[in-house]
């Protein structure tokens, strides 16, 4: 067992933190889409794939709130909005 946070939670954290890496590299469209594939891509992987968290990929790089977007905005969130909790591995 494992003590871990809800997979939607944890999923837009990292691809907000995706997205603002990215978001060093460049802006614009083309540089957002890169940012969501790549942001699936790590969700995918961790296995806590959210949709509305591969869209926060894109926040960083067109809307431009700083490189502490996924500090301020999103990870606030993550801690709060559901408690931490056990669950059985399989």
């Amino acid at each position: 067992m494992v003590a871990t946070a809800s997979g939607s939670s944890i999923g837009a954290a990292f691809a907000a933190a995706v997205g603002t890496g990215i978001s060093f590299f460049g802006s614009g469209p083309g540089i957002a889409v890169l940012a969501m594939i790549a942001a699936f891509v790590v969700v995918s992987l961790i296995h806590a794939y959210h949709p509305p968290a591969v869209a926060l990929a894109s926040i960083p790089i067109l809307l431009h709130p700083g490189h502490r977007f996924a500090l301020v905005a999103v990870l606030p969130f993550t801690a709060a909005g559901k408690p931490w909790r056990v669950v059985k591995l399989a």
